[in-house]
């Protein structure tokens, strides 16, 4: 059958086209192709598929020869997902063999190559090599999901926030079953991915022993926490709140969700919402000394100096040494300290004052005695604090006047 073109040229058929590609015309090619497709809705749909299928082995090789590579990828995707489209739509199957064929070696393509660009550290480019891998499979999700990850390690916020949100449209569940075996031959365990009736015709065969199932956990929680966070970080409160409460909702036992709960009320400025989650958390974790740290850090930047100090002081009797906790104490009561400056700054040089001075002083000393104690304490668990070792040394200086 020739699928010709009347109104391009009677003599170079669809069929004349994919020759040119096997014979690696592709110049030649890409030109009538062009034409054939300015003119695609005089096509009928078996001729569409066709025209479909040889964009997508022009652009796949022309992509792999790195000739305008990422317009022949986009090509190539866009292509193999319009012969599936139209193939499903008239249920025929016709160009579908050839058309899996070129998308499995480049869907295999996609996912070593972020794979490889991982273990280089490369994060943004695998993020957007497994997005390339999820616009040519969207059945797997996955991909879309690891597209996201990995541009949070890369700190490219706007595009992991895009692609999370994607994710909870998709309500992407990630929960899944892989099968796996260890081959006989080389003593290692591969993986059968979702397929367990070739896994266990392989372990049948006595090529593979040693079947197990590999379950993989839903990875909800991962995407809300991750996405209220990012969301939270970038002030952007109305949004990310139903987020990280979702998350909260779905692990209320993740700490660093706690955390950024706290950090949202703190700076939105609402202490009843707070005090709500404080005290589940601390019901949650009664013996965790940087929780009473974290709760102390809220009241003291919310002006409930008391409240922090009793939490700074609960975390304290938990790990006396610990460094973020000595250091707030000692920081606190610089503070009361300012007060005490204040006061005698205020009172006159006369005769009267003389005595209330004194007293003035030594109320001092005895404060920075004790903002000491705990400094020189945060100082042994972190020596290189040099604003800590600044403030020790004009309180040293001070009291040895």
């Amino acid at each position: 059958m020739i699928l010709s073109f009347p109104s391009f040229s009677q003599e170079i058929s669809l069929k004349d086209i994919d020759r040119m590609i096997s014979k690696n015309q592709l110049e030649s090619a890409a030109t009538v192709l062009s034409h054939y497709k300015e003119n695609v809705s005089e096509l009928n749909d078996d001729q569409k598929t066709y025209l479909y299928l040889l964009h997508a082995q022009l652009g796949v090789t022309n992509y792999y020869n790195s000739y305008e590579a990422d317009q022949n990828k986009l090509l190539a995707i866009e292509s193999l997902n319009k012969v599936e489209e139209l193939e499903v739509k008239n249920k025929v199957s016709r160009y579908s063999k050839k058309a899996q064929s070129i998308k499995n070696e480049l869907l295999a393509h996609f996912v070593n190559k972020a794979i490889a660009e991982t273990h280089q550290n490369e994060y943004i480019k695998a993020s957007r090599t497994y997005f390339d891998a999820y616009q040519l499979s969207k059945k797997d999700t996955l991909f879309l999901y690891q597209a996201a990850g990995l541009a949070l390690n890369g700190k490219d916020e706007s595009f992991a926030i895009e692609k999370y949100k994607e994710l909870v449209q998709l309500n992407y569940d990630g929960r899944n079953k892989i099968f796996v075996a260890t081959n006989t031959i080389t003593d290692e365990i591969d993986t059968f991915g979702k397929d367990q009736k070739s896994r266990d015709q392989a372990v049948k065969s006595g090529v593979y022993t040693n079947p197990q199932t590999i379950e993989e956990p839903s990875k909800k929680f991962d995407i809300y926490k991750n996405l209220g966070t990012l969301l939270i970080n970038q002030s952007n409160f109305s949004q990310g709140e139903s987020y990280i409460l979702k998350a909260y909702e779905l692990n209320p036992k993740d700490l660093d969700v706690v955390v950024t709960i706290f950090n949202m009320y703190m700076q939105t400025n609402r202490l009843f919402k707070f005090q709500e989650y404080s005290i589940k958390a601390v019901n949650d974790f009664p013996d965790n000394a940087q929780l009473y740290y974290n709760i102390g850090v809220v009241y003291y930047n919310l002006g409930y100096t008391n409240w922090a100090k009793e939490n700074f002081e609960k975390g304290l009797a938990l790990q006396p040494e610990d460094y973020h906790l000595n250091k707030a104490m000692g920081s606190l009561l610089l503070d009361e300290d300012a007060v005490i400056t204040k006061k005698i700054n205020d009172l006159s040089n006369s005769s009267a004052n003389r005595s209330k001075k004194a007293e003035l002083q030594e109320s001092k000393k005895a404060t920075y005695e004790k903002i000491l104690s705990y400094f020189h304490k945060a100082k042994l668990a972190k020596s290189d604090d040099k604003e800590l070792n600044q403030i020790i040394d004009e309180l040293e200086s001070f009291l040895k006047k």
